[in-house]
C-alpha cells in the first residue's frame, strides 16, 4: 500500500519520481521516524484505496503531528532546484556561531518568479579534534530554541530555512567549529558555502556524516582535477596535493566506516563530470589528470590499499563455506590473489598462503583441489622466497 501511496503522489517521469521521493524523505527528516509513521497511519486511515492528491498527503503529515509546514507545498508546484548560500561567523567573546542562509530558485518556463522554499537543513558542528560538538540552543527569528533535552547531548539538529534570507545563531559554542551542512543530503538543493579548502579537508578526514564526508571529497577532487587540467594545458609538471592523499588515507584506515561507502568515497569524479564544468571541454587533458591522480594514490597509499585487501581476503578465508567451496572456487580465488600480490608485497602474500595450512583436515575432494592450488603457486615463475617457504611448508604439512 505504501508504494500505491507514492505512485499517487508522483507523476510518470523519472525526474518527478526522484523529486517526489526526496520530498517524502524530507517529511521524515522534519518529523522524525515516529512522526512520519503517525502521518502515514493517518494517511491510510483517511485515504486507503483512494486516488489522492499531494495536498491530502501533506495534510495527513501536518495534522498527525500538529506541524507548521508553511510553504512546504511549493516543492510540488514550483519547478527548479533551490540554490542556497551559507555564510558563517564565530564570536569568541559571546561564544556564538552564526549561519546565514540565502536562497533563490532560478526562473523556469512559465514560472519567471519563485517563492522561497521550505528547506530542512540538517546541521552538526565539529570541534578542532574532529568530534561533534553538543548543541544546546539556537536563536532564530527572535526566539531561543532549546535543542538538548533530558540532559542528553544532541549533536545534530534540523534548521528550517523558509525565507529568502535568515540567520541561525548557536550559543555556548566553546571554539570556532567547522559546520557539517546538509547532513544526509537532507534536501535536494544546490549548496554553496564559505567553507575553505582546509575546512573541506577537515570534513573529509573527520565528519561523522558519511554523505558530507563524501561530498567534501568530491568538491576537493573536482577543484584539484580542474587545477591540474590547467597545468596539463600549460605543460606544467603535475603534483598531487598531500592533504588530499591524507584525506583518502584517513578514510581507508577508518575501520568503522561501511565498506561500500569507502569504495565510493575514494572514487574520483568521472571525466564527463569534469568536462561539464569546463568552458571548453578537453577530454585528453582530463583523462591525463584522472589517470595521474589514480596512479599517485595507488603509489602513495600502497600499504593502506594492501591492508584493506588483506583484511577483505582474510575475512573471506575465515568463512568456511566460501573458502572451502566444494568446487574449489575459493582455493582458486585465493591462489590467484596470492600470485598477484606477490609481485607487490611478498610479506602480505605469504601471510595469505597460510590459509592453506590445514588443507589435509578436509575430505579427499577438497584436499585434491587445495593441493593442486598450492602446487600451482609453487610452480609460478618469479615466486618470492616468502611465498615459496609458506606454500612448501603448507604442502608438506
Amino acid at each position: 500500500m505504501f508504494s500505491h501511496a507514492l505512485c499517487c503522489l508522483l507523476h510518470m517521469t523519472v525526474t518527478v519520481y526522484e523529486k517526489g521521493a526526496e520530498v517524502v524523505r524530507m517529511y521524515k527528516t522534519l518529523l522524525g521516524s515516529s512522526g512520519f509513521r503517525r502521518g502515514m497511519d493517518l494517511y491510510f486511515e483517511r485515504h486507503d484505496g483512494q486516488a489522492v492528491t499531494c495536498e491530502e498527503f501533506f495534510a495527513a503529515m501536518r495534522d498527525a503531528n500538529d506541524a507548521d509546514f508553511l510553504n512546504f507545498l511549493l516543492w510540488y508546484s514550483q519547478a527548479g532546484t533551490p540554490q542556497v548560500k551559507v555564510s558563517t561567523s564565530y564570536n569568541p567573546d559571546a561564544r556564538t556561531y552564526s549561519l546565514k542562509f540565502s536562497q533563490e530558485v532560478p526562473p523556469t518556463p512559465g514560472q519567471p518568479e519563485k517563492e522561497p522554499m521550505f528547506i530542512p537543513v540538517v546541521v552538526g558542528l565539529l570541534n578542532s579534534s574532529g568530534k561533534d560538538l553538543p548543541l544546546s540552543t539556537v536563536y532564530h527569528e527572535g526566539l531561543l530554541e532549546i535543542i538538548s533535552t533530558n540532559e542528553q547531548p544532541v549533536f545534530t539538529t534540523v534548521l528550517k530555512v523558509t525565507k529568502k534570507e535568515e540567520e541561525f545563531v548557536f550559543s555556548d559554542v566553546s571554539e570556532r567549529p567547522i559546520p557539517s551542512l546538509l547532513r544526509g543530503y537532507s534536501a535536494p538543493i544546490r549548496l554553496d558555502s564559505d567553507l575553505t579548502d582546509s575546512d573541506l579537508f577537515f570534513l573529509l578526514a573527520h565528519d561523522s556524516d558519511e554523505f558530507n564526508r563524501w561530498e567534501a571529497g568530491q568538491i576537493l577532487a573536482r577543484k584539484l582535477m580542474l587545477s591540474l587540467v590547467t597545468d596539463v594545458q600549460n605543460n606544467k609538471n603535475l603534483f598531487l596535493n598531500l592533504k588530499f592523499v591524507d584525506g583518502i588515507r584517513s578514510i581507508l584506515l577508518n575501520s568503522s566506516l561501511d565498506k561500500e561507502f569507502i569504495s565510493k568515497a575514494i572514487t574520483l569524479p568521472g571525466e564527463g563530470e569534469i568536462m561539464d564544468l569546463m568552458e571548453v571541454a578537453d577530454p585528453d587533458a582530463v583523462h591525463t589528470v584522472r589517470t595521474f591522480i589514480r596512479r599517485q594514490l595507488a603509489l602513495q597509499l600502497k600499504e593502506e590499499f594492501l591492508f584493506i585487501v588483506y583484511s577483505l581476503i582474510g575475512g573471506f578465508c575465515g568463512s568456511p563455506v566460501n573458502f572451502h567451496a566444494k568446487d574449489g572456487s575459493g582455493y582458486k580465488f585465493l591462489g590467484d590473489i596470492v600470485l598477484q600480490l606477490d609481485k607487490l608485497n611478498p610479506q602480505v602474500a605469504s601471510r595469505m598462503v597460510s590459509a592453506f595450512s590445514r588443507w589435509r583436515r578436509y575430505d579427499e575432494g577438497r584436499q585434491a583441489l587445495a593441493q593442486a592450488e598450492l602446487e600451482k603457486i609453487m610452480s609460478a615463475n618469479g615466486l618470492s622466497e616468502n611465498v615459496y617457504e609458506i606454500a612448501s611448508k603448507s604442502l608438506a604439512a
